[in-house]
Order: C-alpha cells, then structure tokens, then sequence
C-alpha cells in the first residue's frame, strides 16, 4: 500500500515529467551525433547522456526519497495510515520499496531511449549495458534508503539531499585512489591503516558501471556483479534496520 502511494506520486508529480525530457534530450542527442559519422564524438557525447542520467536520477531520487517522511507528517497522512493494520515499520520500508520502484521506472525509461540511441551509434554492447543498468538501480535504491534514514532524524529536506550527495560523491572520490594507496604501500606501516580505512568505507565505486554501458571498460566478471547488488542490498537494509530502530522510538508529531 505505502510502496504503491509513493509510486504513484512519483508518477503524477514533477519526477515523471523530468525523466521524459531528460530521455527526449538523450535519445535527441544521440540521433543527431551519430549522424555526423564520427565515431570517436559519438563515444565522447554517449559518455556525457550517461553521466547526465545519472545526475539527474540521482538527484530526483533523493528529492523523492527524503520528502516522504515529512511530507506524511506534515500532511497528516501518517497517521492515518498507521491507523490502519500497519506498523511503522511496514511504513518505512514501504516508503523505501515505492522509491525503488520508482527509481526502476526512471531508469528503466532513461536506459530504453539511452540503449536505442546507442544501438543507432554502434556504442557498447548488451551485457555492458545490462550490467550498468542493474548496477546503477542498486546505486539509486542504496541512495534512497541513506535518504530515508536521514529524514527519520527530521532533516530538513535541503540538508538531507546535500549530505546524501556529498557522502556519495566522497566515496565515489576516495574508494580507488586509497584502493591504490594500499597497493602503493605494501609493506609498509602506512598499508595497514589505508587498508582499514578502504574496508570500512562504503563502496559506491562498485555501483559506477558506467564505462560498462558505452564500451569503454572490461565486463565485469559476474561473481563482482553478484557481489556488488549484495553490498547495495544489504547496505540499503542495514540503513532501513537502524531507521526502523529510531522511528519506533519518536513521537508522531513532527513539532
């Protein structure tokens, strides 16, 4: 029920109109390059569709995400809901399951527009691009789960989405170049600490398939794949655990 109503807000509001342009421009761009015949600018422009779909699901995925909470505060919907036969734990894994699913819908019409400009540029292959599709949804999802979480401890909206977007981008940044500081130095006193520090942070890099999509990188093996959609899935589970943990213990009144 919760997962359905934040589905179809998504739908009816401001998202759903976003990512159809955002795939009209895409799908537009990529026409338009691949018929000046140089493959090289194809390549280059396919790169830059890419990272604006992530850019822009990404930020309308935290938008979602962490309006949900307050805005079922503030409009009083909460209570009504929980008034019905479900916790407040089904409430915020509801909340959780409706912006997956939404972020499947977005994804699933950016990739389609993005794959057939592709397909009419001869850039990347299926299973690059089904790898990076699978991966970047687990990307959003671990993203709207951190978001959700946050908002349980009554962020304000802004900050929330700014925290989210600032710790993605730091993990993004850090993971690979202390991934090889700790091969730099091996042996050393400094591997040991570099190494702790590498393991205990989140690894967002491995949802960042990016090079997958338009051919430039390697195919992942699918033991790394498997093992990537298990660390967003049970790192998405682990935020929603502790979130669940402190809504059980607040008041439902937001003041």
């Amino acid at each position: 029920m919760v997962a359905g109503i934040v589905f179809r807000e998504a739908l009816r509001k401001q998202e759903g109109v976003a990512v159809i342009f955002i795939a009209a421009v895409v799908l537009c761009v990529l026409l338009a390059t691949s018929a000046g015949g140089r493959p090289e600018m194809t390549r280059v422009v396919a790169e830059l569709c890419l990272a604006l779909i992530w850019a822009v699901t990404t930020a309308l995925s935290l938008f979602l995400a962490a309006r949900q909470l307050p805005d079922g505060q503030r409009k009083r919907t909460l209570p009504l809901l929980l008034a019905k036969p479900i916790c407040r734990s089904e409430y915020l894994w509801g909340l959780a399951i409706g912006c997956a699913l939404a972020n499947a819908a977005a994804l699933g019409v950016c990739y389609s527009t993005f794959g057939l400009g592709l397909l009419t540029c001869g850039v990347g292959s299926g299973l690059g691009f089904a790898q990076g599709l699978i991966l970047h949804w687990c990307a959003l999802t671990l993203f709207s789960c951190l978001a959700v979480s946050l908002s349980v401890w009554r962020l304000p909206g802004a900050l929330n989405v700014g925290l989210c977007l600032l710790v993605g981008l730091l993990m993004l940044l850090a993971a690979r170049p202390l991934h090889q500081g700790v091969g730099a130095f091996s042996g050393s006193l400094l591997e040991t600490p570099l190494a702790g520090i590498y393991y205990l942070l989140p690894h967002f890099e491995l949802l960042d398939a990016r090079d997958l999509v338009t051919g430039n990188g390697a195919m992942m093996p699918l033991g790394i794949v498997v093992a990537s959609i298990a660390y967003a899935l049970s790192a998405s589970a682990s935020l929603l655990k502790l979130a669940e943990w402190r809504f059980n213990l607040q008041p439902l009144s937001s003041d």
